[in-house]
């Protein structure tokens, strides 16, 4: 029992250290790839000549920032599942062991992953179909040269690109908090009084 706890424990902590570590990767590629398209790169798409060529960086920036989302993802889903998929089981067995209820670290680290998974799936189902939608039909107006209606799904996508910062702050924090949590827990998880008792007779 111990080494599957053993196991869960690393498991878990190494998914969220991951997990934390993509989510703020992704956020910091984009404030780093949008300014330096349009101050130093300043680049001139010849498929978009019909649009504000002042403009080209936000259409560059976003062909590498969509793919760096991309891959962001995925990562986040494979280590949302790896942390659900260990702390169900390491709940399970502490609560077996009769002190995951009276542990608040463990609490709050499992409080810290259902925040965190619920807002990465809101951003997949609700966010993302939005702002992609919003994306292809800004390109294609902008490619046709359509101004006004580029810079109608523009607003679209600005609009959800608000709400996705602010929950993949939201995220950030959540991860942060499960992380700690979780370093604590796993070193300071009290031992079930049956078993004390039980240690204090041998």
């Amino acid at each position: 029992m111990q080494r599957w706890r053993a196991f869960c424990e690393a498991a878990n902590l190494t998914a969220l250290g991951i997990w934390l570590g993509t989510v703020i990767m992704a956020g910091a590629a984009a404030g780093v790839l949008f300014p330096t398209m349009k101050n130093d790169v300043k680049p001139v798409l010849p498929a978009y000549g019909a649009y504000d060529q002042g403009e080209h960086w936000v259409i560059a920036g976003g062909y590498i920032g969509e793919r760096v989302f991309l891959v962001a993802d995925i990562v986040q889903f494979i280590c949302g599942f790896i942390a659900i998929a260990t702390i169900i089981p390491l709940f399970a067995i502490l609560t077996d062991q009769r002190v995951a209820r009276k542990h608040p670290p463990l609490m709050l680290r499992c409080l810290g992953i259902t925040l965190a998974a619920t807002g990465f799936i809101a951003s997949l189902t609700m966010l993302s179909p939005r702002m992609n939608s919003a994306l292809v039909q800004f390109r294609e107006a902008a490619k046709a040269g359509d101004v006004a209606l580029a810079e109608t799904h523009r607003a679209v996508f600005d609009s959800g690109h608000h709400w996705a910062t602010l929950l993949m702050a939201g995220t950030v924090l959540c991860l942060l908090l499960a992380l700690i949590c979780g370093a604590v827990s796993a070193v300071t998880t009290p031992t079930s009084p049956g078993r004390a008792k039980d240690g204090a007779l041998t």
